[in-house]
């Protein structure tokens, strides 16, 4: 089982993907398209306002756009705050059910007819992606290491992933997982 998820931005409009193979491995492709306008780059998404762990940012408060915003429309400040600044965000499972289950709503609400098609789908897919998340994070909680690092231009890169904290730490302190 596999679920990917992408986000890319093209002139401001923001289009997401979902993808996850059914119990027969086929491919299934959920699209998404949403017309963002940019949140203002307030004082509480500045790095001096976020909660550090061994000196570095911990589930940093930034601005809900931040993750499709292109270089060419960020704020000053907040390239730099943020630009080759490593953060770590933590993910357990419940969070990831609600996001399917969000995603699926969406689905629900602009095309009925292929909400109806994938449900059942999608349902194994929560229940075989649960047993997949405790098999790779046994605490029930991955953490993801960000970066505005330039490599992508519209959204931070993702390091890594570790099952724990301390691992997440050493990876944002050390840089990149060498790609392979």
């Amino acid at each position: 089982m596999t679920l990917r998820t992408t986000n890319q931005l093209y002139s401001r409009k923001f289009s997401g993907q979902l993808s996850y193979n059914d119990s027969k491995g086929k491919l299934i492709r959920l699209y998404i398209k949403e017309y963002p306008s940019l949140t203002d780059y307030d004082d509480k998404y500045r790095l001096v306002n976020q909660q550090f762990v061994c000196g570095v940012p911990l589930n940093p408060t930034l601005r809900p756009d931040f993750d499709i915003t292109d270089y060419r429309d960020r704020d000053p400040e907040e390239l730099e705050d943020w630009e080759n600044t490593p953060y770590i965000v933590s993910r357990n499972w419940e969070q990831i059910e609600e996001a399917l289950i969000r995603d699926m709503e969406i689905l629900k609400a602009h095309s009925p007819h292929k909400y109806a098609s994938q449900l059942n789908a999608m349902v194994e897919h929560l229940s075989l992606g649960r047993t997949e998340w405790f098999k790779a994070y046994p605490s029930g909680t991955c953490y993801e290491v960000r970066c505005l690092d330039r490599r992508f231009s519209e959204r931070p890169s993702v390091w890594g992933t570790t099952s724990t904290l301390i691992a997440a730490i050493k990876l944002a302190k050390n840089g990149k997982e060498p790609e392979a």
